[in-house]
């Protein structure tokens, strides 16, 4: 809490900042993993919008109103006999803010997918703050619909790799370096495995 208040000092006194280009590439780095992980780098939603079977809009909204003290300098000169003189006098006086943000964000088949945002700096503190420390924990579903489980790709080279090896280090090493590009959810040895079987099977 104190943190973002601080933030939010920051954003009073410096007015615009690069606070929307941090909650924007933020945004942008979710794009592909699951609803889920949205939530957690966001925080729960407040409203849902079910679109239709596959695809629902969520909603997060921030409004923040109150009063604050900035501090104030007052320079007064003058002479002392002859000689000049300046004192400043060191002060606070009220301000008043009135911040709002709303972040929507659509996922389909469960990813999330694209999203806009409006508001002010202020409003959408606690959102640049949290996506700014977020570090992403699952898997990119993104990759997941786009490449193949390695052990299927594994699979499937060994049966064309075989006809040009029967060694089983040569033969794995080739599967696995293929299959790291084009796959996801890499396990080591499971290549060594298949074409241990497959070489057991060219051979009869």
């Amino acid at each position: 809490m104190r943190k973002l208040c601080l933030l939010l000092l920051v954003l009073l006194l410096t007015g615009c900042s690069n606070g929307f280009q941090t909650l924007s590439t933020g945004l942008d780095n979710l794009k592909g993993y699951s609803q889920e992980e949205l939530f957690m780098a966001l925080g729960m939603p407040d409203s849902k919008l079910q679109i239709d079977k596959d695809t629902v809009v969520y909603t997060w909204a921030n409004q923040r109103s109150g009063t604050v003290l900035m501090p104030t300098t007052q320079t007064t000169t003058g002479y002392i006999g002859t000689t000049p003189i300046t004192i400043n006098t060191y002060g606070s006086q009220p301000m008043n803010y009135n911040y709002m943000c709303i972040i929507k964000y659509t996922v389909k088949d469960g990813m999330a997918y694209s999203y806009e945002f409006n508001g002010d700096e202020g409003g959408c503190a606690p959102y640049i703050q949290r996506v700014s420390q977020y570090k992403t924990k699952g898997p990119k579903l993104s990759d997941m619909k786009t490449k193949m489980k390695y052990e299927d790709c594994v699979k499937q080279k060994i049966p064309m790799l075989i006809q040009n090896t029967q060694d089983l280090n040569e033969l794995s090493m080739r599967a696995e370096n293929i299959c790291r590009g084009l796959s996801w959810n890499y396990s080591p040895n499971l290549a060594k495995f298949y074409a241990r079987e497959a070489i057991e099977k060219h051979k009869k």
